[in-house]
């Protein structure tokens, strides 16, 4: 196992502490928060898996419920068997992944490995690789059964303390937001960022930052690594943000200035598919709390930001519609690498629709496509009657996050941003009792 980053090793200090001395709710607490550290990986098995500071601390959360549901006298070790019948999708994945990659064998696709980003396309073709039945394919799906089990042992835990994990969820992308703005306020004021350095110390790495093609502007990633990735933490704290502006009538201003906050920790990290996202999230938004009056309020205000967003920092704008759109229409950077991609996958896919190739078969930089061609339509069709159970959510703050995860990973993601474990949070809370008889739904 490689080095340890300072902040993976604060933070396996205090879940192992946590862990000692019995305090579920804190480890979950702490799991929620380490999220957005997701730089601060330790390479492990020779560089070839990244293990995350949250997959740490969900370890030892998993490991602490079922140490207790198996001492409990009095509660045991029950299943529900509408809410927790996601558990059988971990034991049907793995036989049906090694079948389909043993029927899919031959087939040219990308490694899972490889993410393709600040690359070409030619370059990415030159890196298909016959797929071969392997061994591997098993540690691939821990990758996809270890949220479901999160989701399993969240769900031991009531919906209040399942509300307070998502909001220290928010909250740690609000610091992370906040951190990365400071950060590219001082990279205008001087070229020696200090924040840039505390960075690269507590992850352990550089990689924090990207360039924006030769425009003199640094892209902020902070401590998700790289910057695109902010948008994957950042679209779901949005979502429920925007989803509470409806619903909290008392602390709507708290949750819309969240909510801009955010907004602008996705331009700062010139992330494509976060604008996107952000921007399709808003038409939903309007679409489920259209009013006249708000329509125009919000009309007005961004008039009124782009204006003065013109005339202030004209050559910013000019970089960022430059940069985005050179991605889209030029085929430069990333965005080209992944429509190749997700076409080859459907390609993929059409020939072998009904199980697909095997989880960790191929690697398209499309969350949904991905699933789609490593599991096929029947296992697509058995995930989605699973967690049938769990919708139809009431919530709009969870039902926004959810948009926010689907929008994300139809424009980007992988395996494991689709698997993952705020997942497993909003589903565990969405199918607590509590929270479903506080919708009128049961």
């Amino acid at each position: 196992m490689g080095n340890i980053p300072p902040i993976t090793q604060a933070v396996l200090l205090l879940g192992s502490f946590f862990f000692i001395t019995n305090r579920i709710k804190h480890l979950a607490y702490l799991a929620s928060i380490s999220i957005i550290f997701l730089n601060a990986y330790i390479e492990a098995f020779s560089f070839s898996t990244q293990i995350s500071p949250v997959q740490l601390v969900y370890t030892l959360f998993i490991l602490l419920v079922l140490l207790n549901m198996v001492l409990s006298k009095k509660n045991g070790i029950h299943f529900s068997k509408k809410y927790d019948r996601p558990l059988i999708f971990a034991l049907y994945i793995i036989p049906a992944s090694l079948l389909a990659n043993l029927l899919a064998a031959g087939e040219l696709v990308k490694p899972a490995y490889l993410s393709g980003f600040g690359s070409n396309v030619l370059s990415e073709l030159e890196t298909l690789v016959p797929l071969e039945p392997t061994s591997a394919l098993v540690t691939q799906n821990l990758y996809v059964i270890f949220p479901i089990i999160i989701y399993f042992c969240l769900r031991k835990l009531d919906a209040k303390t399942l509300q307070k994990c998502i909001h220290y969820f928010i909250y740690a992308v609000v610091f992370l937001t906040v951190w990365n703005i400071c950060n590219t306020i001082e990279f205008a004021i001087s070229e020696n960022s200090v924040m840039r350095n505390i960075t690269t110390m507590l992850v352990g790495r550089t990689g924090s930052y990207g360039s924006t093609q030769g425009m003199g502007i640094i892209r902020i990633g902070g401590f998700v690594g790289e910057p695109s990735h902010y948008s994957y933490v950042a679209l779901p704290a949005f979502g429920y943000v925007m989803g509470m502006g409806i619903t909290d009538t008392g602390h709507q201003k708290k949750w819309h200035i969240l909510a801009l906050l955010f907004t602008f920790g996705t331009i700062v990290s010139f992330s494509t598919s976060g604008f996107a996202g952000i921007i399709i999230l808003l038409l939903i938004y309007l679409i489920f709390n259209f009013k006249m009056t708000l329509f125009f309020r919000i009309a007005f205000y961004m008039a009124v930001i782009l204006v003065v967003g013109v005339y202030l920092f004209r050559d910013l704008i000019t970089a960022y519609y430059q940069y985005n759109m050179g991605k889209i229409s030029l085929g430069q950077g990333s965005f080209a690498v992944r429509m190749w991609s997700i076409k080859h996958s459907l390609i993929l896919l059409s020939k072998h629709p009904f199980i697909g190739i095997g989880i960790g078969s191929t690697g398209s930089l499309g969350g949904v496509v991905t699933v789609f061609t490593c599991i096929g339509i029947i296992g697509v069709s058995f995930l989605i009657y699973l967690f049938l159970w769990v919708f139809p959510i009431y919530s709009k703050s969870i039902l926004f996050s959810f948009y926010a995860l689907i929008i994300f990973n139809i424009i980007t993601g992988d395996l494991s941003t689709f698997f993952s474990p705020i997942s497993a949070l909003l589903l565990a809370y969405a199918s607590k009792v509590e929270f479903r008889n506080r919708y009128n739904y049961t």
